[in-house]
């Protein structure tokens, strides 16, 4: 009965099957929380059966541009083949707890770089947008030691203006990439 009712009408909606709430840590199962595990559930829709392209594009689109700052600006530079190497997270982290406007970055929760993805896929739900907060003129990253941590300044060529520029651009084209991913989401069952 409950399987017919899901199926029923599913061709021109995005049906979410959620069948727990487990996760790490413990929380609540807010809006939030389902939006973000949304992402997580069109994240291995495209890892098993390799048909969410949209996804892949807004990941790739994602984390070029990520790159493209950590590199130009603050002189990171994360080879193609390292990309998601444990050995770069405390840059990813770094900028992402900076950058975010979302609750996960101001608290500093963010510890894997693609949570911050799914935080970003959330917010667009819930909002229709993705905001970032102003690249910062130093980046502090990695664990303190002697009280401070290793960081990185933003290369002296660019402006606060220029800061700014950067990441409003990503964060415009993530908002058309999320879009896509919608559209091609409709008619699917995803189970989360």
């Amino acid at each position: 009965d409950i399987a017919d009712r899901i199926l029923e009408g599913h061709d021109d909606h995005i049906t979410i099957v959620y069948v727990s709430n487990t996760g790490v840590g413990k929380v609540v199962m807010t809006p939030w929380i389902m939006a973000h595990r949304f992402g997580h559930a069109i994240q291995a829709e495209q890892r098993r059966r390799n048909k969410m392209y949209s996804w892949n594009q807004a990941e790739e689109y994602f984390f070029d541009g990520i790159h493209e700052v950590l590199r130009d600006v603050y002189n990171i530079n994360i080879p193609d083949r390292q990309k998601y190497n444990r050995r770069y997270f405390p840059y990813y982290t770094a900028l992402f707890n900076v950058i975010g406007t979302q609750r996960s970055s101001r608290q500093g929760l963010i510890t894997r770089p693609y949570e911050f993805l799914y935080e970003c896929f959330a917010q667009y739900l819930l909002t229709g947008t993705v905001k970032f907060n102003p690249l910062p003129r130093n980046l502090a990253h990695g664990k303190a030691s002697w009280g401070h941590k290793a960081s990185r300044t933003a290369h002296q060529d660019y402006s606060d203006e220029d800061l700014n520029d950067e990441l409003y651009s990503l964060a415009n084209t993530m908002e058309y990439a999320f879009g896509d991913v919608l559209s091609e989401s409709v008619g699917k069952i995803f189970v989360m």
